[in-house]
Protein backbone atom coordinates (compact mmCIF):
# COMPACT_ATOMS: atom_id res chain seq x y z
CA UNK A 1 0.00 0.00 0.00
CA UNK A 2 1.82 3.30 -0.68
CA UNK A 3 1.63 5.80 1.74
CA UNK A 4 0.18 8.34 0.06
CA UNK A 5 1.56 10.60 -2.94
CA UNK A 6 4.77 11.44 -1.96
CA UNK A 7 5.00 14.41 -4.37
CA UNK A 8 2.34 15.73 -2.92
CA UNK A 9 0.94 16.69 -5.91
CA UNK A 10 -1.48 15.49 -8.31
CA UNK A 11 0.06 12.85 -11.26
CA UNK A 12 -2.09 15.37 -13.60
CA UNK A 13 -2.98 19.30 -13.76
CA UNK A 14 -5.99 19.83 -11.67
CA UNK A 15 -7.50 23.64 -10.60
CA UNK A 16 -7.10 24.33 -7.36
CA UNK A 17 -11.05 26.31 -5.43
CA UNK A 18 -8.98 29.24 -5.60
CA UNK A 19 -8.21 29.61 -9.12
CA UNK A 20 -11.73 28.28 -9.82
CA UNK A 21 -13.99 30.20 -12.19
CA UNK A 22 -17.91 29.97 -13.66
CA UNK A 23 -19.53 26.84 -13.84
CA UNK A 24 -16.81 24.88 -11.88
CA UNK A 25 -16.51 27.68 -9.00
CA UNK A 26 -20.14 27.03 -8.42
CA UNK A 27 -19.60 23.74 -8.04
CA UNK A 28 -17.01 23.73 -5.45
CA UNK A 29 -18.98 26.20 -3.51
CA UNK A 30 -21.54 23.54 -3.61
CA UNK A 31 -19.32 21.32 -1.92
CA UNK A 32 -17.56 23.57 -0.14
CA UNK A 33 -21.51 24.09 1.61
CA UNK A 34 -21.42 20.65 1.82
CA UNK A 35 -18.20 19.61 3.33
CA UNK A 36 -16.90 22.48 4.94
CA UNK A 37 -13.89 22.36 1.94
CA UNK A 38 -13.06 20.91 -1.16
CA UNK A 39 -11.56 17.49 -0.80
CA UNK A 40 -8.61 16.65 -3.48
CA UNK A 41 -10.68 13.82 -4.49
CA UNK A 42 -12.68 16.22 -6.09
CA UNK A 43 -10.35 18.84 -7.13
CA UNK A 44 -8.86 16.33 -9.07
CA UNK A 45 -11.36 16.84 -11.35
CA UNK A 46 -11.17 20.29 -12.28
CA UNK A 47 -11.14 20.16 -15.78
CA UNK A 48 -13.68 18.52 -16.43
CA UNK A 49 -16.72 20.59 -14.23
CA UNK A 50 -19.42 17.96 -15.39
CA UNK A 51 -18.01 14.66 -14.30
CA UNK A 52 -16.76 16.51 -10.88
CA UNK A 53 -20.67 17.18 -10.19
CA UNK A 54 -21.85 13.84 -11.35
CA UNK A 55 -19.62 12.45 -8.76
CA UNK A 56 -20.14 14.90 -5.96
CA UNK A 57 -24.12 13.85 -6.58
CA UNK A 58 -23.07 10.24 -6.22
CA UNK A 59 -21.14 10.36 -3.24
CA UNK A 60 -23.52 12.76 -1.65
CA UNK A 61 -26.58 10.36 -2.58
CA UNK A 62 -25.15 7.09 -1.60
CA UNK A 63 -23.60 7.89 1.76
CA UNK A 64 -25.43 10.64 2.95
CA UNK A 65 -29.03 10.09 1.96
CA UNK A 66 -32.03 8.47 3.60
CA UNK A 67 -31.48 5.01 3.58
CA UNK A 68 -32.28 1.46 5.27
CA UNK A 69 -28.05 0.90 5.39
CA UNK A 70 -26.81 3.13 8.67
CA UNK A 71 -24.58 5.61 7.96
CA UNK A 72 -21.88 3.75 10.12
CA UNK A 73 -22.09 0.64 7.93
CA UNK A 74 -21.69 2.58 4.83
CA UNK A 75 -18.40 3.73 6.38
CA UNK A 76 -17.49 0.35 7.58
CA UNK A 77 -18.13 -0.59 3.81
CA UNK A 78 -16.45 2.20 2.43
CA UNK A 79 -13.10 1.49 4.76
CA UNK A 80 -13.68 -2.45 3.54
CA UNK A 81 -13.15 -1.03 0.15
CA UNK A 82 -10.35 0.81 0.73
CA UNK A 83 -8.77 -2.02 2.83
CA UNK A 84 -9.04 -4.59 -0.19
CA UNK A 85 -7.76 -2.12 -2.43
CA UNK A 86 -5.17 -0.64 -0.26
CA UNK A 87 -6.25 2.46 -1.07
CA UNK A 88 -4.18 4.85 1.86
CA UNK A 89 -6.55 7.82 1.03
CA UNK A 90 -9.93 5.55 1.48
CA UNK A 91 -8.29 4.43 4.59
CA UNK A 92 -7.48 7.35 6.08
CA UNK A 93 -10.86 9.34 5.31
CA UNK A 94 -13.34 6.87 5.75
CA UNK A 95 -11.25 5.83 8.72
CA UNK A 96 -11.44 8.94 10.65
CA UNK A 97 -15.34 9.52 9.76
CA UNK A 98 -16.05 5.81 10.96
CA UNK A 99 -14.42 7.11 14.02
CA UNK A 100 -16.25 10.05 14.64
CA UNK A 101 -19.22 7.56 14.27
CA UNK A 102 -18.31 4.55 16.00
CA UNK A 103 -16.89 6.88 18.73
CA UNK A 104 -14.82 3.54 19.61
CA UNK A 105 -10.98 4.43 18.34
CA UNK A 106 -10.25 0.45 19.07
CA UNK A 107 -12.44 -1.09 17.08
CA UNK A 108 -12.20 1.10 14.36
CA UNK A 109 -8.14 0.09 14.22
CA UNK A 110 -8.38 -2.94 14.23
CA UNK A 111 -11.50 -3.37 11.97
CA UNK A 112 -9.12 -0.32 9.29
CA UNK A 113 -6.82 -3.36 9.52
CA UNK A 114 -8.33 -6.48 9.51
CA UNK A 115 -12.34 -5.95 8.21
CA UNK A 116 -13.82 -9.32 8.38
CA UNK A 117 -12.05 -10.00 11.42
CA UNK A 118 -13.36 -7.17 13.19
CA UNK A 119 -17.06 -7.10 12.60
CA UNK A 120 -19.89 -7.27 15.65
CA UNK A 121 -23.07 -8.36 13.96
CA UNK A 122 -24.05 -10.61 11.69
CA UNK A 123 -24.92 -8.02 9.53
CA UNK A 124 -21.72 -6.07 9.90
CA UNK A 125 -20.55 -9.68 8.73
CA UNK A 126 -22.42 -10.09 5.83
CA UNK A 127 -22.06 -6.37 4.74
CA UNK A 128 -18.38 -7.04 4.83
CA UNK A 129 -18.03 -10.41 3.23
CA UNK A 130 -20.40 -8.54 0.03
CA UNK A 131 -18.11 -5.72 -0.04
CA UNK A 132 -15.03 -7.80 -0.42
CA UNK A 133 -16.27 -10.23 -2.58
CA UNK A 134 -17.73 -7.18 -5.27
CA UNK A 135 -14.71 -5.75 -4.73
CA UNK A 136 -12.31 -9.03 -5.36
CA UNK A 137 -14.50 -10.81 -7.71
CA UNK A 138 -17.91 -9.14 -8.52
CA UNK A 139 -18.64 -11.89 -11.47
CA UNK A 140 -19.04 -14.72 -8.95
CA UNK A 141 -21.80 -12.58 -6.10
CA UNK A 142 -24.62 -14.77 -7.06
CA UNK A 143 -28.04 -14.95 -5.40
CA UNK A 144 -26.81 -16.19 -2.13
CA UNK A 145 -24.90 -13.59 -1.49
CA UNK A 146 -27.83 -10.76 -1.44
CA UNK A 147 -30.14 -13.45 0.63
CA UNK A 148 -27.39 -13.28 3.04
CA UNK A 149 -27.56 -9.59 3.53
CA UNK A 150 -31.60 -10.28 3.56
CA UNK A 151 -30.68 -13.01 6.31
CA UNK A 152 -29.00 -10.47 8.33
CA UNK A 153 -31.61 -7.82 8.42
CA UNK A 154 -31.05 -5.97 4.88
CA UNK A 155 -34.25 -5.33 2.77
CA UNK A 156 -33.58 -4.99 -1.12
CA UNK A 157 -33.39 -0.77 -1.01
CA UNK A 158 -30.59 -1.73 1.76
CA UNK A 159 -29.11 -4.26 -0.38
CA UNK A 160 -29.12 -1.33 -3.37
CA UNK A 161 -27.48 1.23 -1.33
CA UNK A 162 -24.75 -1.32 -0.28
CA UNK A 163 -24.14 -1.98 -3.72
CA UNK A 164 -23.85 1.47 -4.80
CA UNK A 165 -21.77 2.31 -1.38
CA UNK A 166 -18.93 -0.43 -2.81
CA UNK A 167 -19.29 0.20 -6.30
CA UNK A 168 -18.43 4.48 -6.04
CA UNK A 169 -15.71 3.68 -3.87
CA UNK A 170 -14.04 1.05 -6.11
CA UNK A 171 -14.28 3.60 -8.71
CA UNK A 172 -13.30 6.77 -6.75
CA UNK A 173 -10.38 4.52 -5.44
CA UNK A 174 -9.49 3.95 -8.96
CA UNK A 175 -9.18 7.85 -9.14
CA UNK A 176 -7.46 8.43 -5.95
CA UNK A 177 -4.23 5.48 -7.37
CA UNK A 178 -4.54 6.59 -11.17
CA UNK A 179 -4.04 9.92 -10.60
CA UNK A 180 -1.67 10.56 -7.27
CA UNK A 181 -4.65 12.68 -5.39
CA UNK A 182 -2.44 13.57 -2.10
CA UNK A 183 -3.83 13.27 1.35
CA UNK A 184 -5.00 16.78 2.54
CA UNK A 185 -3.68 17.90 6.01
CA UNK A 186 -5.32 16.46 8.90
CA UNK A 187 -6.87 19.48 9.47
CA UNK A 188 -8.43 19.58 6.30
CA UNK A 189 -9.27 15.81 6.82
CA UNK A 190 -11.86 15.98 9.45
CA UNK A 191 -14.40 17.52 7.20
CA UNK A 192 -17.36 15.10 6.46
Amino acid sequence: MSESNPRGAFYIQSVPPENAEGKLAEIYGRIADARSGVANIFSVEGMNHRALEAHFDLYHAVMFRPSPLSRIHREMAAVAVSRANDCHYGLVHHGGFLRKLAEDDGWVARFTKNPTGETRSPLEAALVAYALKLTYDPSSVGREDVQALRDAGLDDRGVLDLALVVSYFNFVIRLAEGLGVPLEPPEERERG
